[in-house]
């Protein structure tokens, strides 16, 4: 992949991929780190928000 391009896309379990060069805020625009490869919560159950933990795999 182009380092210099941003590509986001939706995996089937609901978390969102970044890839990429892109500043991430808070809603008060207090920056969050993050590497060049992250991802994002899609399905509201991750236990460390915004990002994906991976609390979509467990069972009920």
């Amino acid at each position: 992949m182009d380092k210099s391009k941003v590509r986001i896309f939706r995996k089937a379990n609901g978390k969102i991929v970044i890839e990429g060069p892109v500043r991430l805020t808070d809603e008060k625009g207090n920056e969050l780190p993050h590497g060049d490869t992250f991802s994002l919560c899609g399905c509201g159950k991750s236990k460390r928000m915004p990002y994906c933990d991976g609390s979509h795999k467990e069972q009920i």
